[in-house]
């Protein structure tokens, strides 16, 4: 396993805050190229966040530096207005790549298998039976999650739309490889990742131009999956207000309604108990 080492240009204390940056090294070391910029944008309903991070020394570097936090004000506020406030007053660098981190009630991340059967196995796979087979395999996924996606984010499964796709791998008759074309085999096995929003969240994103967006908890999830080889794995990341819900089955990775409890609540539960102030308890 590659060891990513880390430079901090903020207090560890400061960074140990920034719940979505440190999960994501090893997406972040094969998303982006050996050298890279970005900016990762977590967007909530009452705060947005951006952190400004560079990849560096052959992707095993990371180096974190400016971090904004936009609260909601008191009357409210979009967040999604507060998260490009956040990414402006963040001072990110010049073509910088930007990962959004949405909250679970705007988004949806899904990692799921699909197996195809070839119909003459016989026959070598040209690059035009791949295309076909990871466009059908991106319908199958859209269309086998997309309603309980809808359920979850409390709209019409009409209204969704996807915000994000990507092949995680392609496989045939259940082995990994790089590149199917030329070989011969029974079943093509494609694994996707799709992330689900709501038609009026796509519209906000478009100014934002993200080269990843997912659901914020995701990338904890699927780190801990391959970390401990676990299936099943329930896995809740707790955020101020809620934590999000995860579910590994070994066939996909999908997040569930998240729970109306977060590190606010532990904080006021522990103020309660031992009478003293939410602050002191925290």
């Amino acid at each position: 396993m590659i060891q990513y080492s880390i430079q901090y240009t903020e207090t560890v204390t400061a960074l140990a805050k920034a719940l979505t940056v440190q999960p994501v090294l090893e997406w972040i070391a094969n998303f982006f190229e050996k050298r890279d910029r970005f900016v990762v944008l977590e967007v909530y309903p009452d705060c947005a966040r951006a952190t400004r991070c560079e990849v560096s020394a052959g992707g095993k570097k990371i180096t974190v530096g400016r971090r904004v936090h936009r609260p909601a004000s008191k009357g409210g506020a979009d967040p999604f207005a507060l998260a490009l406030q956040a990414y402006r007053r963040c001072r990110p660098f010049a073509r910088a790549k930007v990962i959004v981190c949405l909250d679970p009630r705007f988004a949806t991340t899904v990692a799921s298998s699909v197996t195809l059967m070839r119909p003459r196995a016989r026959e070598p796979i040209s690059q035009n039976d791949l295309d076909g087979a990871i466009a059908q395999a991106t319908w199958k996924v859209f269309d086998r999650h997309r309603a309980r996606a809808g359920k979850k984010m409390g709209i019409d499964d009409l209204e969704i739309t996807l915000a994000d796709v990507a092949v995680e791998r392609v496989t045939l008759d259940g082995h990994q490889v790089v590149s199917p074309v030329g070989f011969t085999a029974r079943s093509l096995g494609v694994r996707c990742r799709q992330t689900f929003v709501s038609r009026a969240t796509a519209a906000r994103l478009v100014s934002l131009r993200p080269a990843l967006v997912a659901e914020a908890g995701f990338f904890e999830t699927t780190a801990l999956a391959r970390a401990t080889g676990s299936d099943p794995l329930l896995f809740a990341c707790a955020y101020d207000q809620q934590s999000a819900v995860f579910i590994e089955d070994g066939e996909a990775i999908a997040g569930r309604a998240p729970l109306p409890w977060g590190r606010a609540s532990l904080s006021h539960a522990v103020a309660e108990a031992f009478a003293v102030d939410t602050g002191v308890a925290a």
